[in-house]
């Protein structure tokens, strides 16, 4: 598995232990997160 592979399952693991969703599961609202740096600079510019 890929390094981001391990860190999507860890994260969804934490989240789901510590998110408590009424009347569904975390795997069913598939909710997503966009991570990204805080300014973005591209190095190829």
């Amino acid at each position: 598995m890929s390094p981001k592979g391990i860190f999507n399952k860890k994260l969804r693991e934490i989240l789901s232990q510590n998110i408590q969703l009424e009347n569904t599961t975390f795997e069913n609202n598939k909710l997503q997160f966009v991570i990204t740096t805080k300014h973005q600079y591209s190095l190829n510019s």
